[in-house]
């Protein structure tokens, strides 16, 4: 990986992160479900795991604050993810769940 796309990279995952730490410094399921959403397709694109991140993100869209259309979003992205990582059962159940 070249070192301008390795620094882009690293500052996207910064920015994840601290989106994630501050939705839920703000209580926030849905929004940090989303910036662990946009972590994992960042792995994803990268050619890295990201299946544990894009569980936390369906655990987010598990908790009774958020919106079902967020909830909805999140398991949607949650489906590619697992398909992506060759899943079709958790691929189904989370489109099934979206």
């Amino acid at each position: 990986m070249g070192g301008l796309r390795r620094r882009v990279a690293g500052h996207r995952r910064d920015h994840y992160r601290r989106s994630h730490a501050t939705a839920t410094e703000a209580a926030d399921a849905g929004l940090a479900g989303n910036a662990l959403a946009f972590n994992a397709y960042q792995l994803i694109g990268l050619g890295q795991p990201a299946r544990a991140i894009s569980e936390k993100s369906v655990h987010a869209a598990d908790q009774p604050d958020v919106e079902p259309g967020v909830r909805a979003l999140l398991y949607s992205r949650a489906a590619w993810t697992s398909a992506l990582d060759g899943d079709a059962n958790a691929t189904a159940r989370c489109l099934g769940r979206a």
